[in-house]
């Protein structure tokens, strides 16, 4: 399995672990408009935490990881996908997925920048 995949389906297992972990609240989406259960062939995968649209397409960070390096995508994931939910009050989503995506972290930042990520948290 290639290093963008393998770490594709971890982005993947995070998201799956916000919506387990918000009550009802978050959901995984797929083939849909940003704003409604409507269908939308060229969408893929992404989180809706009470009807509206977090972050990018899953699969989108994978493929951005092909252009830039995993940090910068892990970051732009922390950004675009862990800050919303924190912001919208799921903390145990937040706290759930954090743990995960901290740990990933660990797995793809330079010692040098382990502590800089960590801070993030």
């Amino acid at each position: 399995m290639s290093k963008r995949k393998k770490y594709r389906d971890r982005l993947m297992a995070i998201a799956q672990e916000i919506v387990d972990n918000s009550s009802g609240r978050a959901r995984l989406a797929f083939n849909e408009k940003d704003d409604s259960k409507g269908k939308l062939e060229t969408s893929a995968h992404f989180i809706k935490i009470d009807g509206r649209r977090v972050g990018r397409d899953i699969e989108l960070y994978g493929c951005e990881a092909g252009l830039v390096d995993w940090e910068i995508v892990l970051t732009m994931f922390f950004e675009e996908v862990l800050l919303p939910v924190r912001k919208s009050g799921l903390e145990d989503s937040y706290k759930a997925a954090a743990a995960m995506l901290r740990n990933l972290g660990h797995e793809v930042f330079k010692p040098n920048l382990i502590q800089e990520w960590d801070e993030l948290f």
